[in-house]
């Protein structure tokens, strides 16, 4: 489940990449990994974000969607998850799983943003470091 709670930092990963008004925009579609797991997050100019991902592991496969709100201030990015569906999973883990996800709703998660291109950034948070790719 450990692995399930760090989905909050794929919400901050997702709003990380959204709503910079000067310089390389985050708006628009990105992919990368998280935790191990490919993701696709879409980053709107409405300073909210939706984010899909496969989860595969031990022999189990699940879907998550996650989406929320974001806020961009120079380098430092705060996400907040508002609401998360997993599914995939026989019950009850399916139900398990999207509870202990759900623990992460309405928590703000700060990172740093670096942009390394227009379409490549990197985000930091305590969980490590990611890299997402515009997609076009």
């Amino acid at each position: 489940m450990v692995v399930l709670r760090r989905f909050g930092w794929l919400a901050l990963a997702v709003a990380l990449l959204c709503g910079c008004a000067q310089g390389p925009s985050l708006v628009g579609r990105w992919k990368g990994t998280f935790n191990g797991f490919p993701a696709t997050v879409e980053f709107k100019p409405d300073d909210t974000f939706t984010a899909h991902t496969a989860m595969k592991r031990g022999g189990l496969e699940a879907q998550g969607d996650f989406n929320g709100t974001y806020e961009l201030q120079g380098e430092k990015l705060t996400v907040t998850q508002k609401a998360v569906d997993i599914k995939g999973l026989a019950e009850p883990l399916e139900t398990m799983a999207k509870g202990y996800v759900e623990k992460e709703n309405n928590r703000p998660h700060t990172g740093k943003v670096t942009f390394k291109t227009n379409d490549e950034v990197e985000i930091a948070n305590d969980e490590g470091v990611y890299t997402l790719r515009r997609q076009r």
